[in-house]
């Protein structure tokens, strides 16, 4: 199974879920990003995004 998350929620689909299939098409879906502990935060998610905007938000 596959986990999607949006908007602060989280949810496992199948694999073989159709409209996951059609949104991978031609994506890879990754991890979060973590910290230098091993943590999935937000922070660390920051630092991956503020090469490709000019404001990382609040």
């Amino acid at each position: 199974m596959a986990a999607s998350t949006a908007a602060r929620c989280e949810a496992m689909i199948s694999a073989d879920d159709q409209q996951y299939l059609i949104w991978r098409e031609g994506r890879a879906p990754t991890n979060w990003p973590r910290d230098a502990d091993g943590k999935q935060t937000v922070e660390a998610l920051r630092e991956v995004v503020a090469a490709f905007v000019k404001q990382v938000p609040e």
